[in-house]
Order: C-alpha cells, then structure tokens, then sequence
C-alpha cells in the first residue's frame, strides 16, 4: 500500500460555506459543482467526502464564475475555528496564542489545508510560514494561499482580545497586477513570489493570555487520537490504516470511495477485504462515533456540539443511533455517568 499519496481533502462538510459566500455574491452556486460529481444530495451527506480532484475542480470553477483572482481573501473570512470541530476547540481553549498556534501546527492534518504552517521568530520577527504540503495545480496557489493566509487571521479574531494584524504579508504566488490591491486588503506591506507564504505580526501577541483558556479540555483533544487508537485497538493493518484515516477528522469522516482511494483499493476490494477480517467501513465508522460520543459527553459540550462533531446532520439522528448503542439517551447517559 501507499500512504504517500496527498490525503483525502476536504470532508463535504467544507463545500457548503464556500457555496454561501458565492450565493452571497449573486453568483451562480450550481455553477460551482460542474463537472465536480459533487451533487446536491452529497451536500446534505454527513458521511459524504470528496476527492483532492472533485475539489481542485471545485475552486477552478469559482474562480471563473467569480472572474476575482482576490476571490481566496473573502472565502478566507468565513473559517471560524468552531469550523474544524474539537480541533478548533481546542485551540480556542488554549492558554495563550503562542499555545493556540503551537497546538495548531501539531495537528495540522485535521485544518483541511494543503498547506503545513510553523511559528518561526527570527530577531525581531515573528510569523507564521506556510508551506506546501504537496505539489498543488499552479492555477490554484493562489486562491488557496490567500484563503488561509487569511483564515488564519479571521481565527484570531475569535481568540478574544486577540486580532492578528498584519506587519508584512509574503504570498508565493506572483500576480503583481493586484499588489496594491492586495496591499489595500492586508494594510500593509506585501511581497509576492516568495518561497512560502508568510503571516508577519506583533510578537508581544503571543504570549497574551486567551479568556477560553480552558487547561483541561485543550489536553484532552492533543490525547484523544491517540488514545481512541489504543481503545479500539486493531485486528489487522488493513482495519488500524482505515480507523486512522477516520480518527483523523473527526466529524469530517471520508467516505468509503475516499478511503479506498487513500489505501489504492477500489470500493468493492476494501468491502472484501474487511468482510474476511470480520469488519465492514460501516462498523468501524459506528465503533469511533460511539466512543467518541463518549468522550465527548464526558465534557460540557452540547448535545447539539456533539452531534455536529460526529458528523451528523440532526441531533435526532444522533440520539437515535446513540440509542441503539447503549439503550440510553444521550442525556441520559450523561445524567447516569455523573452521578457515578
């Protein structure tokens, strides 16, 4: 098997905001699923994925439908950190921003960009580098590199008290004729076709105290794949490498055709596959809902919270399902394991 290829991209879950922002705009969200395979009835799908194509053809489209090269800046304001689940939590929960953005690099594979990032302070300067994490489509670095430039800043601005702003913004990509546009956005200096992408600020905001700082829960999330690892535990290599693919997004789960994808089987070998290991995609995904349930229900989280994060689209069809797990409500479960 090959587990080098570029992951699995966006759960479909990432899909529907960037349709709003089009909708929004006048513009034509249909359009945006051309040629994609991505169809309505997929959007309305907690378990539906998409592939790193379906979604490079997906951003190709709204840059044509959208004829705005700067269209990465605005999708870029609408990822919040409650967007990335526990994962932005987490982040939310942690001491300080330096803490946040630490965390952050950590787990980057649950962020969805196909960027990796590092805090680097260097003298004087502080900034956060973003480097590809694979060869992307020229046609799409710069769309991609502007969405997460500034999603790194619109999470900041939910920090409380914390606002990142721009000291210097350096951007792979090469498009001088919107330089002054993109110096107008940022409001402040801004290099173009530098080596990486590059988030320039004031270093005394790295050590500002956060007010959701929250010691317990954030460390509980840094544990949780880890530990839902050895629970689980493993009849094979085959049935360990599709519940890593899962836990790696929690509440984001690709689908089946995804991670045959990922594991370079087609659908029908990995059902074989995992039916001679007495396994199914459908058990192992119930098994990490039913202990995350648990995990989560452990918190303060909401029941609403919760069933967001497990990928579902009602918090009915959670506590149905939660149900048939433990012949008790999740609210019950919760009441039940408090008392003890």
């Amino acid at each position: 098997m090959n587990h080098k290829s570029p992951p699995i991209s966006h759960h479909i879950k990432g899909i529907s905001p960037v349709l709003s922002v089009m909708q929004s705009m006048g513009l034509d969200s249909e359009a945006c699923l051309d040629n994609t395979g991505i169809s309505q009835t997929m959007l309305s799908d907690p378990e539906a994925g998409i592939t790193l194509e379906q979604e490079f053809q997906f951003y190709r489209n709204i840059l044509t439908i959208s004829d705005d090269p700067l269209i990465g800046l605005k999708l870029g304001e609408i990822f919040r950190p409650e967007a990335y689940g526990l994962y932005g939590y987490a982040i939310l929960s942690a001491k300080t921003l330096r803490e946040s953005l630490q965390l952050a690099a950590e787990m980057g594979t649950l962020n969805f960009s196909h960027y990796r990032f590092l805090i680097q302070e260097d003298n004087n300067k502080t900034y956060i580098a973003f480097t590809p994490q694979y060869a992307l489509p020229p046609d799409l670095i710069q769309i991609y590199s502007d969405r997460d430039i500034q999603a790194a800043i619109t999470a900041s601005q939910y920090l409380q008290g914390i606002a990142i702003k721009p000291r210097f913004v350096y951007l792979i990509h090469n498009d001088l004729s919107q330089l002054s546009a993109y110096q107008d956005y940022f409001e402040c200096p801004v290099i173009l076709g530098h080596h990486q992408n590059e988030l320039h600020f004031d270093r005394a905001l790295l050590d500002t105290p956060l007010p959701k700082h929250d010691m317990e829960t954030s460390r509980y999330f840094q544990d949780q794949c880890q530990l839902l690892l050895e629970k689980l535990g493993g009849k094979s290599s085959l049935i360990e490498s599709v519940r890593e693919l899962l836990i790696a997004s929690p509440g984001q789960f690709p689908s089946i055709e995804d991670v045959a994808a990922k594991l370079n089987y087609s659908v029908r070998s990995l059902r074989r596959h995992l039916d001679g290991e007495g396994s199914s995609y459908r058990q192992l995904l119930n098994e990490i809902r039913n202990q995350l349930a648990q995990e989560y229900l452990a918190t303060n989280m909401s029941i609403e919270q919760i069933a967001e994060l497990l990928g579902y689209t009602e918090p009915g069809n959670f506590s149905h399902a939660f149900k048939r797990w433990h012949g008790l409500s999740p609210k019950q479960y919760r009441q039940k394991n408090l008392s003890n």
